[in-house]
């Protein structure tokens, strides 16, 4: 049973991981469909859990493009969104006092 002030969290973690799943099976199906086999798809998804670089490289590899080329445009995405990040963090305050964010 879960306590009420703990409920909250837990919906969010369900949906959270609700939509992961969905994210999930939608590469494994694209992986497959590309020409992995099912173990070379879950390997990408425990070692490149990065989003759309995920989806970049196997949209390289089944547009017939080198595995070099694949891991080229993986490894641009992951530098896009980086940079995006990190001009996230430098806009975003902390609520409490106004600091900004910092490493711990």
């Amino acid at each position: 049973p879960l306590l009420p002030e703990t409920r909250p969290a837990a919906r969010q973690g369900l949906m959270v991981g609700f939509a992961t799943g969905l994210y999930g099976i939608s590469f494994g199906a694209l992986a497959v469909a590309a020409g992995l086999t099912v173990w070379p798809a879950v390997l990408l998804s425990a070692l490149l859990f990065s989003g759309g670089s995920q989806f970049a490289l196997i949209g390289v590899i089944a547009s017939g493009g080198s595995g070099a080329a694949a891991v080229a445009a993986a490894r641009c995405w992951v530098c896009a969104t980086g940079f995006t990040g990190c001009r996230w963090r430098a806009s975003c305050k902390c609520a409490a006092g106004g600091a900004r964010w910092r490493r711990s």
